[in-house]
């Protein structure tokens, strides 16, 4: 598995913002990088934990964990040569009142793999 390189705007991403986006499966740097010109189909599953918050236990806490698999529109084709995988995690504060979310911390990462084996146990070490 190695990391991918993703190029986009410092601008919040949006829609709006996707022509900005590049990628470049085989991680070897912005010169192999192509403009994602089509939307992106993702796949998979992410798992959210919320508590009560320790400072208030009428607010909460919640972590989420995620894993998607990216691909062309069509939910089955490659993006390019490799499996393109994201997993992100993130955590903050849910109102239960107004049903808000505020973020504290998250992280991404984008993986790319020539096994195109996403949500399997195929080529996995022990």
């Amino acid at each position: 598995m190695s990391a991918v390189f993703l190029v986009c705007s410092l601008a919040a991403f949006s829609t709006a913002h996707a022509s900005v986006v590049s990628l470049n499966v085989e991680g070897d740097g912005w010169a192999g990088a192509m403009p994602v010109l089509a939307p992106v189909n993702v796949q998979g599953s992410g798992f959210v934990l919320a508590q009560p918050g320790p400072a208030n236990p009428a607010s909460f806490v919640f972590s989420e964990l995620g894993a998607y698999r990216l691909t062309q529109p069509d939910g089955v084709s490659a993006l390019g040569s490799r499996d393109l995988t994201l997993t992100y995690s993130v955590s903050g504060l849910l109102d239960p009142v107004t049903g808000g979310l505020s973020f504290s911390s998250g992280a991404f990462s984008l993986y790319a793999d020539t096994q195109f084996n996403f949500a399997s146990s195929t080529e996995i070490s022990h």
